[in-house]
């Protein structure tokens, strides 16, 4: 068995996951893909902290798959307001697709 820890400082819970070794490779896949979204965490982090509150609220509903329209009935305002605002993400993370949306809400574990 090969096992692993990780310490979870906001909950303060530590967390252990034993697995087989012939599921080794899998678990390497995985630390690989969290390794790399602590690094894009790290280096995006200012970015990310220059949303506005309300901007992480559209940014949340966006990477959950909801429309223009559908945020803009859930936030009480109008589809172009959030156009704007899906604008300003774009430009404040530098992004240009949906997948670079998900990208951020992967490594900040949205």
């Amino acid at each position: 068995m090969l096992t692993t820890t990780k310490i979870c400082r906001t909950e303060d819970l530590l967390i252990s996951t034993s697995l087989p070794f012939n599921q080794v490779n899998h678990l390497t896949k995985k630390v690989n893909l969290a390794l790399n979204d602590n690094v894009f965490m790290r280096k995006n982090w200012e970015k990310f902290a220059s949303l506005s509150k309300r901007e992480r609220e559209v940014f949340n509903l966006i990477a959950t798959g909801k429309s223009n329209t559908e945020i803009g009935e859930l936030l009480f305002v109008s589809r172009e307001t959030i156009k704007r605002h899906r604008k300003n993400i774009y430009y404040k993370l530098e992004i240009n697709s949906i997948a670079g949306v998900l990208r951020y809400a992967r490594a900040f574990v949205l």
